[in-house]
């Protein structure tokens, strides 16, 4: 791993500002063309390719350095029970932020959602307990098993955000509720 890290080094070194470039209905995200294409000739000047792969409900990106075959790794498991339009937002999520971990991408203007739910200052707001985020998630839940329509996880976050600041023990438990419970 000592050739890999060293390139790494250097493209943290030459790191470029990257601007969300998106805007959903919620929040304002960086796309993948984007991210792919601000880090392109850092990664081709440093002899070090990227490429996506999936097996069994898991998109990989593995980070290769040509000259010495090392590799680094990063993995995000997408559910299975999404529709076609979801599976493919998932996996374009799973590519974009796999990237991001990998290179260790930093976002100016990243300001948690807050901006673009008008909101000022998350800490203004009371932080969320365990009890109303058990709460909120049961009736996600209970959604679920009636079989009706529910909020995705996006717009169940931002609706959270409009009244509670959220720890991030409340953004693993809202990842794991609709990641591992809800398939």
């Amino acid at each position: 791993m000592k050739e890999i890290t060293k390139k790494l080094l250097e493209i943290q070194k030459k790191r470029p500002v990257i601007t969300k470039d998106w805007k959903a209905i919620y929040w304002k995200y960086i796309t993948l063309d984007n991210l792919i294409d601000s880090y392109s000739d850092i990664l081709n000047s440093n002899g070090l390719l990227i490429y996506h792969s999936s097996f069994d409900w898991v998109i990989t990106t593995t980070l290769v350095d040509i000259a010495s075959w090392e590799q680094l790794t990063s993995s995000i498991t997408t559910p299975a029970w999404l529709k076609a339009q979801e599976t493919g937002s998932r996996i374009t999520y799973a590519k974009r932020y796999n990237i991001w971990m990998l290179l260790n991408v930093i976002v100016n203007e990243d300001d948690d959602w807050n901006g673009a739910n008008g909101n000022k200052v998350a800490a203004e707001k009371p932080l969320i307990t365990s009890e109303q985020l058990n709460n909120q998630l049961n009736k996600v839940k209970a959604m679920v098993d009636d079989q009706k329509e529910y909020p995705l996880k996006p717009k169940f976050m931002a609706k959270l955000s409009e009244y509670y600041a959220l720890d991030e023990s409340a953004y693993q438990t809202i990842e794991n509720f609709y990641t591992t419970i809800l398939f």
